[in-house]
């Protein structure tokens, strides 16, 4: 295998959980809440959202979490990040 191959092999074994539910029950799951928490309070301080009522016949848009862990160029771990989409 080239070395042009590396970067979409180890993409292909990546270990970042693909829903709350595997984040949560992962080994990394205090990682991942804070990532969660960094993630919130950055919307909230950015003043992202404003808390209204519902208007009666409107539809609710969903969320997800989307996990993905960030390295360094040696591949060593540098931090989780979530992010609300």
């Amino acid at each position: 295998m080239g070395s042009k191959h590396v970067p979409v092999a180890m993409a292909s074994f990546s270990e970042d959980p693909k829903n709350y539910t595997e984040a949560m029950n992962s080994d990394r799951a205090a990682d991942w809440s804070k990532a969660m928490a960094e993630a919130i309070s950055a919307l909230e301080a950015n003043s992202t959202w404003e808390i209204v009522a519902k208007p009666r016949h409107a539809k609710l848009l969903h969320s997800k979490w989307v996990f993905k862990t960030k390295k360094h160029v040696d591949g060593t771990l540098e931090r989780f990040k979530a992010r609300l989409v």
